[in-house]
């Protein structure tokens, strides 16, 4: 499943992506490349949890948590801390 960020908290490392079925998912990125707002990333996006998503956008792997799937945009932003 693919989807692409939309928001991002440089401070905490939390970024809400918006997913192509329409949901919103907010993960913290651990590592493995810097994330932009609008890259496309794909992976399993509604299991929470540790994941390697594959940033589309950057052609790289990263590490993420994944702390909330069907998020409403309330909810994201309260994850994101923003």
């Amino acid at each position: 499943m693919k989807g692409r960020i939309v928001a991002y908290n440089a401070r905490n490392g939390m970024g809400a992506i918006h997913v192509e079925d329409g949901s919103i998912t907010v993960a913290e990125f651990i590592g493995g490349c810097e994330i932009e707002k609008n890259d496309v990333v794909q992976g399993d996006l509604h299991q929470e949890g540790g994941y390697e998503l594959y940033n589309v956008t950057q052609g790289q792997m990263m590490d993420v948590s994944i702390e909330g799937t069907d998020c409403s945009p309330q909810m994201a932003r309260r994850l994101l801390h923003i």
